[in-house]
């Protein structure tokens, strides 16, 4: 595509990011295409682009994403769509098989979604086994990532799906930006900044929609607002 992180983020966040990786010697091609591989008759050694590039290396790694492996839920005649269908409660279209994890597309502001990520698994499965020994606890997910990249952490907390308007908070070289659609918040991406991680994980919990305006503001102490929400 024309920008990394074309499905999953900003174009404002997708550049900073582009910049970590540039700055520590990464080249990226963007809009690229791979046309295909070159080898000397014995082994690797290449690929050749849609721009009619060479470009040689010693090892090729393919990220080509997953698909979820619905075959045993599909034999036994349960619903699937991107995944094993569940309701609220974790549970499929049989009233007595329940399912958690990546394999699962589970109901989130009014449509279906597929998580693949260790928190969404682990509280995912801790609500199905509740529900399994005769509770019936809804699942509602902060949806919550991290990765570590060079010297930065990367903390995200949210699903951005939608967003309309996105805003970049600098406070002492730490940084963070906070999605939102309409007046309302709903993701937050942070950069050595868990601050900003946590407060912005205790707004989505609690529903609560700061100013944009005051988020954007140093003076406006992240760290203060959090104590006083807890």
């Amino acid at each position: 595509q024309e920008r990394i992180l074309k499905r999953s983020s900003s174009e404002i966040v997708a550049n900073y990011v582009k910049d970590i990786h540039v700055s520590n010697g990464v080249i990226i091609k963007e809009n690229t295409i791979v046309k295909k591989f070159l080898s000397n008759k014995k082994e690797f050694i290449g690929i050749l682009t849609n721009n009619e590039e060479e470009i040689f290396a010693d090892l090729l790694i393919a990220g080509v994403g997953i698909k979820p492996n619905t075959l045993i839920a599909s034999n036994a005649g349960l619903s699937v769509s991107n995944g094993i269908v569940i309701n609220k409660y974790c549970r499929t279209s049989d009233p007595k098989i329940y399912a958690a994890g990546d394999c699962v597309s589970f109901p989130f502001n009014d449509s279906l979604i597929r998580l693949e990520s260790v928190g969404n698994a682990i509280e995912q499965s801790e609500i199905a086994a509740e529900n399994v020994w005769g509770n019936k606890l809804e699942y509602k997910p902060i949806p919550w990532f991290w990765s570590d990249q060079y010297d930065i952490k990367i903390q995200l907390v949210g699903l951005n799906n939608g967003f309309d308007r996105v805003f970049h908070r600098v406070d002492k070289g730490k940084n963070s930006f906070w999605y939102y659609k309409k007046d309302k918040l709903i993701s937050v991406d942070a950069f050595n900044d868990s601050k900003s991680y946590m407060v912005g994980k205790k707004f989505l919990e609690k529903k609560i929609n700061p100013n944009p305006k005051e988020v954007l503001s140093t003076k406006f102490d992240l760290k203060n607002f959090l104590r006083e929400i807890k």
